[in-house]
């Protein structure tokens, strides 16, 4: 079974990250939380419900062996890696980088981030509601992780009165915008449980997710035949954005305000192009919020 969950390595790597990002300390509250935000990502990745139950199962019984930091100590010194590695050592490994990533999320210099809140050297009792506050914080520097894990939740209602499905596209859709192919998923899935014609656009987004990751902005020929115009021009600016401003840009963190026109249904496709290969020159800022006063008079007072 480890052999499906390598083939399926993407799904339950960001099972392991949302998971972990909720706490390190299991209770029958964290349980039943993790089971939901599992279930949902194994649904989006179309996972089995038995495969689905045995990430629950690794997750939540078998990898809680690595919880803190002494623990990624322990395991990383008891590893004689010339000697043959286990299977279930492959997922200790990625529970150890999950600890690592959510760690991250602190550090940025933001002073209403308490660097203690992902500091998991010590075990930290899971209250949903503070911690959906404390990574909606991270989430507001822009760190697509926390943003992410904070959509998650919101759609399925943890650490929030009840869920809020549109705050939950809109921040998936914020993801997305920066590249990440998980919101892809995430956002097929949810649109198709709605019953709603969105769901065409991601299920065609789903097909040209292998050229999202070899780093292309221009597909082959043959890549267009499936996919509608629409499906195209969303490919165009998720990858350019990926390409010209989160990588040769080094803009790893979300800017919410560039992805607020990107998101817009107001502005054209070729503007948004127009963006993103003028992006440091700003002209974007204008389409959200001119500088011009649309009340204020043009001309000249006479007699001066």
């Amino acid at each position: 079974m480890v052999k499906i969950i390598h083939q399926n390595y993407q799904a339950f790597y960001n099972m392991l990250i949302a998971v972990t990002a909720l706490g390190n300390n299991p209770s029958d509250q964290y349980d039943a939380d993790a089971k939901k935000i599992i279930n949902f990502i194994g649904k989006a990745y179309f996972l089995s419900d038995e495969v689905i139950e045995y990430c629950q199962r690794l997750i939540l019984d078998e990898l809680v062996t690595i919880s803190v930091k002494e623990d990624i100590n322990a395991f990383v010194n008891s590893h004689d890696y010339e000697s043959e590695v286990e299977d279930i050592d492959s997922l200790l490994t990625m529970k150890c980088d999950a600890i690592n990533v959510i760690e991250s999320l602190s550090n940025v210099k933001n002073v209403n981030l308490n660097p203690d809140w992902f500091n998991y050297s010590h075990y930290k009792p899971y209250y949903p509601l503070i911690r959906y506050r404390q990574l909606c914080l991270a989430a507001s520097t822009g760190n697509p992780i926390a943003n992410k894990v904070s959509a998650i939740m919101l759609y399925l209602g943890i650490g929030v009165e009840k869920a809020d499905i549109e705050s939950a596209f809109y921040r998936f859709k914020q993801c997305l915008m920066w590249g990440d192919v998980p919101s892809i998923y995430f956002l097929k899935y949810i649109y198709q449980s709605l019953g709603k014609q969105e769901e065409e656009i991601y299920n065609g987004l789903i097909k040209l997710v292998p050229y999202l990751e070899d780093g292309r902005t221009v597909l082959p020929k043959e890549a267009n035949k499936d996919v509608n115009k629409d499906v195209l021009e969303m490919f165009a600016i998720i990858s350019s954005i990926k390409q010209d401003i989160v990588i040769n840009l080094e803009r790893v963190y979300i800017d919410y305000s560039f992805a607020e026109v990107m998101i817009s249904n107001q502005i054209d496709y070729y503007t948004k192009l127009g963006y993103i290969n003028h992006y440091q020159e700003q002209a974007w800022k204008e389409a959200t919020n001119s500088s011009n006063d649309p009340n204020k008079k043009v001309g000249f007072k006479l007699g001066e």
